[in-house]
């Protein structure tokens, strides 16, 4: 049986190629639900999540009319020692009417993207790096970079 859901490993061990998809955002979300019969430990669930529309990588290979993305955090560990299946997170585009990027961010990392929103939502860009996998059926696959960016305007222009 063939595996339609590539490692990061397995990706790496290939030497794909892969493309750059610029997830510019335009609607940030944030919820928790919390549910006293949950296991303790597991009571609140709270998600951040971002929406990005019109996206197009930049070769053309991926063009989607919305992406949804989730950020889940995980530990400094984990990321620095490339930990698990899909360590620096996924996209799935089985849904093509919204394809999901789950994001893989430290506790550090997710609270600085909030104090900077907090400030002024002025521009922030998602980048992610898809590899072009041997196998067209699958579509989940490990992101094999991301970048966050953020900016903000400080004074007037000129004109």
């Amino acid at each position: 049986m063939k595996n339609l859901h590539p490692s990061l490993t397995e990706v790496l061990e290939e030497k794909c190629l892969d493309e750059w998809l610029d997830l510019p955002i335009s609607r940030l979300y944030f919820n928790d639900f919390a549910d006293s019969e949950n296991e303790a430990g597991d009571i609140s669930s709270p998600s951040l999540s971002f929406l990005s529309v019109n996206i197009s990588s930049e070769f053309g290979t991926f063009s989607f009319d919305k992406v949804s993305v989730d950020i889940i955090e995980t530990s400094e560990n984990e990321l620095q020692e490339l930990k698990g299946k899909h360590p620096l997170g996924v996209i799935n585009y089985y849904e093509e009417s919204c394809p999901t990027v789950v994001l893989h961010l430290t506790e550090k990392t997710i609270n600085r993207i909030l104090q900077l929103l907090s400030q002024g939502s002025d521009s922030l860009k998602i980048r992610v790096a898809i590899p072009k996998w041997k196998d067209k059926e699958s579509k989940c696959l490990p992101l094999v970079k991301y970048q966050f960016f953020y900016e903000r305007k400080l004074q007037q222009e000129p004109p």
